[in-house]
């Protein structure tokens, strides 16, 4: 095959058209290819809100249909305890944190029957017994842990279990039992 300057010129305009092509998609922000983006698109829900009618939310605290079969009504109920919170960011924080609960330590997530945020803190009601985990949002992985440590500390030297857990202090967690 002979080489010629329009052969080059043709090569050149059908690879530039490729990259505009992509550079198009990726702007739309989906996956190239439709099924991964179909994939994609379905959002998990990470827990419940209680309105007028029991809501389903994701990570971003947007709400989704909710279908009473599916299997995901086991989730945490969350709740804006202020105003403040409730107009400008509370859903989107507190779901952004049990969401990363339920990456991080699943094992945390099973137990969380509701989670609360306020102005400034957030609480997660854990279990039956409603050991209260207090911090001040996002919460990190290793804050987590530092929580996980103190709670089995806890329930392995008291008599009775604590009733709350503080993670609000820099490097501090507080274990209180009454």
């Amino acid at each position: 095959m002979r080489h010629s300057r329009r052969n080059t010129v043709l090569f050149a305009a059908a690879a530039t058209a490729a990259l505009c092509v992509l550079a198009l998609l990726s702007r739309a922000g989906g996956p190239l290819f439709p099924a991964a983006r179909d994939a994609a698109a379905q959002p998990t829900p990470v827990g419940l809100i209680a309105s007028p009618l029991v809501m389903a939310v994701d990570r971003r605290g947007d709400v989704l249909p909710l279908d009473p079969a599916d299997p995901f009504l086991d989730l945490p109920v969350l709740r804006v305890m202020t105003h403040r919170a409730d107009a400008f960011w509370g859903m989107r924080v507190l779901a952004r944190d049990v969401a990363r609960m339920a990456e991080a330590a699943p094992e945390v997530f099973a137990v969380i029957s509701e989670a609360r945020i306020g102005d400034r803190e957030a609480t997660l009601l854990l279990g039956d017994a409603e050991v209260r985990v207090r911090y001040r949002p996002p919460i990190t992985e290793m804050r987590l842990r530092e929580a996980i440590v103190a709670l089995n500390d806890a329930v392995a030297r008291l008599a009775e279990p604590p009733r709350e857990i503080d993670l609000r202090f820099a490097e501090q967690v507080v274990v209180r039992t009454r």
